[in-house]
């Protein structure tokens, strides 16, 4: 029960005294008593003994009376605030041996008392002595109170330190004139200072530089005032950093009467951030609900500036460095991005990712379409199924990491929305993926509303438009009718009713040609427009050999640059040297009527200058890319896609100037469509144009196609000791292929209806039939079925004017081996014929 901080040696003189009255009074014992505010005992100590010899002792800690004797004795005083005598039974013990028998209590300052015990009978108390004893008891107190009051004060500066080094918040405590006196160790570590560095400096000046320190100064302006402050603000700390910190300024005044603050810090920095995160994510919430009525009832022109603002905020909240919107085409050949929005340390790469062949990220791409959302780093790219196409987009990019999530409109794969970062690897959490899920899905069926109001609104303008279409069509076609047919019956009856000379006979024997082929390419356009309509043209791959394609291209266009009278138009080929020999497969027949389209129309829109075309082999060696050039009237941009809708024209002017009833490019585009692949245009007015489209790279294998290069077919063929049996009811037909055919030297057959055709095969050697499919009393398809069973091996070339696919499907399923429409074409007849005659492709046909 010891108290250290109460009990300490009487001074000498005091104890003296002391001593001496215990001796006149024979009080064997003293004790001093301390007890708390309520009366109940702290601390019981002797402080003087006297041995029967007569010795006496100074006790410093001889024991303590019971809490039994100290309540019996020294209650009565506290409670009396006087005196008290008394005799005790024997039966309290006293720590040396020996019972109390008399005591005598006297009252001190601060819950203090003297107890003075007898234990051989009564003292000598009187009235002289009792005043001698309370002079001495208050030089005790006196004593006793200054050494409380010295503990207490040590007490509470030791509590104080303690306090102050061990308190949770940054405390610092400045003078008069806010320079810093003393700052606790989590000042330190929440500040980077040392206690050594701060000292002597001003606070606000220290931790609340520039902007901060008027508000700073303010703060300790009300301290000063005696008001005691609480704020929420920013500190910086050593290293220039500021953070988020609760600030309570409490000015105090010390012992010395001096005035003081302590200013305490507590960091809030991560709470600050928490509830910052909570706002922003409430505000963001708020925006995305906006947004979504918005893109339902903005006008539909206003849409993709609110996508593109959308895919900013979307991308800075769940710190993504580029946002984009990736769209399909049409036919799901391609993908391209169709809004993006980048953190401006990179350039935008709408452009290098504008047109990706979907066949070159196929797995990818199927597994976008199936649902799956991709989340990527860079090391991961290539390594996860599905992504072996990616490490290359990583690399053109500079990608670290990405995320792309499908969108969907109903069942239909819209494309995705896609968030990369180009700084450093990340993964976006699961809250953010619902946030970027929410935002794509928001934005794609606003781009599908957007996307079925302009499809409403272009097909109330195609309706509006229609009759001036077909109003113009009519008269274009009728105009390219009648002009080629007025030159053929025009020069019938000059030849008719004149006597021209031969040279003049030739002449108007050209015109009527010319103007026929130019009918003939008329109705083949319109036919061809609508197979590639009804989805009835496909590809027919054969053999090609890209060098004599293209020469024999070019030799074809002279002449036809020479009859248009262009003749300060210059046409020029440019082919690689290393490919001129290059065979490959491909549907030669459309890659030419491509070709020959693009060709005529430079031809057409250049008056002096160059028309040049070629080809290149793309740098991965999968692709051909052909490319027709001109320096001719161009095209403004605006009218870049109008080109390639069938029946239009650029202006009415043109038309008349120019001529044709504008299906060309439409046909061209959509037979580009068969590869897999569109019409690219770079033009500006006056600047001419450039036309490029591509095609798959497939090498020829004579070994496994069973075929020949081309570079090896003769034009002039010698087919002596071969027989030909040519089978056509149509007598100029018949005299058609016999001139053909009388050039080769070939022993010559005829039969007019299928049934003289297979007689005339059960009784000669035939090695080739040319079958006429329109035949009377037995047509050509069951005559070559019946040739089958006669004659296996026997090649048959069906000749028709039929030429729709199916057609030719039925033809090669009643057993024919090849297929040339009408009106035919010599090379292609020797060609096909030389490859029957010599095996070279008698199983399939081309």
């Amino acid at each position: 029960m010891d108290n250290p901080r109460v009990f300490a040696d009487i001074p000498a003189e005091e104890f003296a005294v002391i001593q001496s009255l215990a001796s006149i009074l024979k009080f064997r014992h003293i004790f001093i008593f301390i007890a708390d505010r309520s009366g109940s005992a702290v601390s019981i100590r002797e402080l003087l003994f006297q041995h029967p010899g007569g010795s006496v002792t100074q006790v410093p800690d001889s024991g303590s009376l019971s809490q039994a004797v100290f309540e019996a004795l020294h209650g009565p005083v506290i409670n009396g605030n006087r005196e008290v005598f008394g005799s005790l039974s024997g039966h309290f013990k006293l720590p040396f041996g020996g019972s109390i028998y008399t005591a005598l209590i006297y009252p001190l300052e601060e819950q203090t008392s003297l107890l003075f015990i007898c234990d051989d009978g009564e003292p000598g108390v009187h009235g002289e002595s009792l005043e001698m004893l309370s002079t001495v008891s208050r030089m005790v107190s006196v004593s006793v109170r200054n050494r409380i009051s010295n503990s207490d004060l040590l007490f509470e500066e030791t509590k104080y330190k303690h306090l102050f080094a061990s308190a949770p918040e940054a405390i610092a405590m400045v003078d008069g004139e806010n320079r810093i006196l003393d700052v606790n160790p989590e000042f330190e570590r929440l500040f980077q200072y040392k206690g050594q560095e701060v000292l002597g400096k001003k606070l606000d000046e220290l931790i609340s530089p520039g902007l901060m320190l008027d508000e700073a100064l303010e703060l300790t302006r009300s301290n000063w005032e005696g008001r005691r402050v609480m704020v929420e603000s920013k500190r910086m700390k050593k290293d220039g950093s500021w953070f988020d910190v609760s600030i309570m300024g409490v000015p105090f005044n010390n012992n010395y009467g001096h005035q003081r603050i302590f200013g305490i810090y507590r960091d809030i920095s991560k709470r600050v951030k928490s509830e910052d995160q909570l706002k922003n994510r409430a505000a963001f919430i708020e925006y995305i609900s906006r947004i979504s009525s918005e893109l339902i009832n903005t006008d539909i022109s206003n849409i993709d500036a609110i996508i593109e603002d959308a895919l900013e905020r979307v991308a800075r909240f769940n710190k993504a460095e580029r946002a984009y919107l990736v769209g399909i085409s049409e036919d799901e050949s391609y993908i391209r991005i169709t809004h993006e929005w980048d953190d401006d340390i990179r350039q935008s790469h709408r452009s290098c990712q504008s047109s990706i062949l979907i066949r070159d990220i196929k797995e990818y791409f199927l597994r976008l379409r199936s649902g799956k959302t991709f989340q990527l780093r860079r090391d991961e790219a290539g390594i996860t199924e599905g992504t072996e196409e990616l490490p290359f987009f990583f690399d053109l990019l500079n990608i670290e990491s990405l995320i792309n999530i499908p969108l969907f409109v109903g069942r239909e794969f819209m494309g995705y929305i896609g968030f990369d970062m180009y700084s450093r690897p990340y993964h976006w959490d699961e809250q953010s993926v619902n946030i970027f899920s929410l935002t794509g899905q928001i934005l794609v069926n606003a781009l599908s509303r957007k996307r079925t109001e302009e499809k409403l609104k272009k097909a109330l303008m195609s309706a509006e438009a229609s009759d001036k279409l077909k109003s113009a069509f009519l008269a274009g076609i009728s105009h390219e009718v009648r002009t080629p047919m007025n030159h053929i019956m025009g020069f019938i009856d000059v030849i008719n009713e004149g006597d021209p000379s031969p040279d003049e006979r030739r002449e108007y024997l050209q015109i009527m040609k010319n103007s026929g082929t130019h009918l003939l390419r008329l109705i083949d356009d319109v036919i061809e427009l609508a197979m590639i309509d009804s989805g009835q043209v496909h590809l027919r791959e054969n053999i090609c050999e890209l060098g004599r394609f293209m020469q024999s291209l070019k030799a074809e266009f002279e002449n036809i640059r020479t009859s248009m009278g262009k003749v300060a138009v210059e046409l020029k080929l440019e082919t690689p040297d290393q490919y001129t020999d290059l065979v490959v497969q491909t549907d030669e027949f459309k890659v030419r009527q491509i070709l020959w389209n693009l060709l005529s129309n430079a031809i057409k829109f250049t008056s002096v200058g160059t028309v040049t075309f070629g080809f290149n082999i793309a740098n991965d060696k999968t692709r051909i890319e052909f490319f027709v050039k001109d320096t001719g009237i161009g095209i403004d941009a605006e009218f870049h896609n109008v080109i390639f809708e069938r029946f239009h024209r650029l202006d009415s002017g043109i038309s008349r100037h120019y001529g044709g009833v504008g299906l060309g490019l439409p046909i061209s585009q959509g037979l580009v469509s068969l590869f897999g692949e569109r019409i690219e245009i770079d033009s500006a007015p006056g600047q001419g144009a450039t036309f490029r489209f591509r095609i798959p790279l497939k090498l020829n294998n004579p070994e496994t196609t069973g075929s020949i290069p081309v570079r090896e077919i003769r034009k002039v063929y010698n087919w002596k000791g071969k027989t030909i049996l040519m089978v056509e009811d149509d007598p100029v037909n018949m005299r058609f292929l016999t001139v053909l055919l009388t050039r080769t030297e070939a022993n010559l057959l005829y039969a007019s209806d299928g049934r003289e055709a297979v007689e005339l095969i059960a009784e000669n050697e035939v090695d080739l039939v040319l079958m006429d499919m329109q035949l009377p009393v037995m047509n050509g398809y069951d005559a070559t079925r019946m040739i089958r069973e006669i004659r296996p091996a026997l090649p048959v070339i069906a000749q028709t004017a039929n030429v729709l696919a199916e057609d030719k499907d039925e033809c090669m399923e009643a057993g024919c081996n090849d297929y040339i429409p009408k009106p035919i074409d010599k090379n292609i007849l020797y060609y096909k014929m030389n490859r029957l005659l010599f095996n070279k492709g008698a199983e399939s046909a081309d």
